[in-house]
């Protein structure tokens, strides 16, 4: 059965050149189609920027003074939040919502994989393994995946006080 879904992606980054390329593709390369990538540049230093806007449909500026960048600081919610506020200007036509690391590169799979199993067990939210990473017994922050209805209730905000990829 194939699965009818408009995906969303929000991805923080922040000097990571070396990978975004790579990551950005593997969202381009997803059996459901992500329909929206937005990367929030948290002041990068390298050609994070310049890549970005090759792949992503929307690169913003995270607008937070370099001494106050929060990738760094072990808080992403304020990088995030830019993320959803470009999200909520561009659209709020969307099924699901991908919080992805500028550094996680996605089997072709993934979404389809993770949308089939929230489905199947009736979940707002859901984290994957994605193989050859370190696990962890925590919800991984990559990978989330979230229902638009999950993101209204979350007022379409991180809560700055939760800390790294909470």
């Amino acid at each position: 059965m194939r699965i009818q879904a408009k995906v969303c992606c929000v991805m923080p980054a922040r000097n990571e050149e070396s990978y975004i390329e790579a990551t950005l593709q593997s969202l381009k390369e997803q059996s459901i189609p992500v329909d929206l990538i937005i990367v929030i540049d948290d002041e990068s230093t390298d050609n994070t920027f310049e890549i970005a806007n090759k792949y992503a449909h929307h690169v913003v500026k995270s607008g937070l003074p370099s001494m106050e960048s929060k990738i760094d600081n072990f808080n992403l919610a304020e990088v995030y939040n830019r993320g959803f506020a470009e999200l909520d200007k561009v659209t709020t036509e969307f099924d699901y919502l991908l919080i992805l690391d500028a550094d996680t590169i996605l089997p072709p799979n993934y979404c389809e994989s993770m949308i089939k199993y929230m489905e199947n067990k009736n979940l707002s939210f859901s984290s994957g393994m994605i193989n050859g990473e370190e696990q962890s017994k925590n919800v991984r922050g990559s990978g989330r995946i979230l229902k638009r209805k999950l993101y209204e209730l979350m007022d379409k905000r991180d809560p700055v006080n939760y800390g790294f990829d909470t």
